[in-house]
């Protein structure tokens, strides 16, 4: 309970000085404070809480984050600010350099992968190699529309070490995507640090 009474003062506190929480996916990061991380050992504690600051849909939550986060072991992070959200997962996939030759394979993947997911087609805007967060050399880099009502998503799929491969993604919902973007690379770029 301690533990817990300590988790929502640092969630909940009032400055702009970001927090570094430890994901199970074996990565450090910084959190600014205005997001919630949200787990499936928190889930119960946090449930309230955020239906005070997002606009919460029940459906959406019981159909795609409470199986996400019991089966597959999912991270997320909800801006309390607006309903964009960050989620971490992570597969064991031994490592392989990503370039560009594996573009043309990973990137219809990747859009299928999330069709299935949801149960719903989107557009792939983008489908990239990039630098964030450069843990273990380069990452892809996935941007697509629709897949979610009026909802972007931003992608990164990187290793945090030879086995562990892990798929942060961005869901926006709101007007202000560039600014949520520039916090989720910020969080993905502090676990360099």
């Amino acid at each position: 309970m301690k533990t817990l009474l300590t988790l929502f003062v640092l969630l909940f506190s009032s400055s702009v000085v970001a927090k570094e929480y430890k994901s199970i996916h074996g990565f450090k990061t910084s959190i600014p404070d205005h997001y919630i991380l949200v787990t499936s050992n928190n889930f119960d504690e946090v449930i309230d809480i955020i239906k005070n600051f997002i606009d919460f849909d029940i459906d959406y939550w019981n159909e795609t984050v409470i199986p996400g986060l019991t089966n597959q072991n999912v991270e997320f992070l909800f801006n309390t600010d607006n309903s964009n959200n960050i989620n971490f997962v992570s597969v064991k996939k031994p490592y392989i350099e990503i370039n560009t030759n594996i573009l043309p394979i990973l990137c219809p993947l990747i859009k299928k992968g999330l069709s299935d997911l949801v149960k719903r087609d989107g557009i792939q805007i983008d489908c990239n190699i990039s630098s964030i967060p450069g843990i273990m050399g380069n990452s892809i880099y996935a941007e697509h529309y629709g897949f979610l009502p009026g909802a972007t998503t931003f992608q990164y799929m990187f290793y945090t070490d030879y086995e562990n491969l892990v798929y942060a993604t961005l869901t926006c919902f709101s007007e202000d995507c560039v600014v949520s973007k520039l916090v989720f690379e910020d969080i993905l770029f502090s676990m360099n640090e």
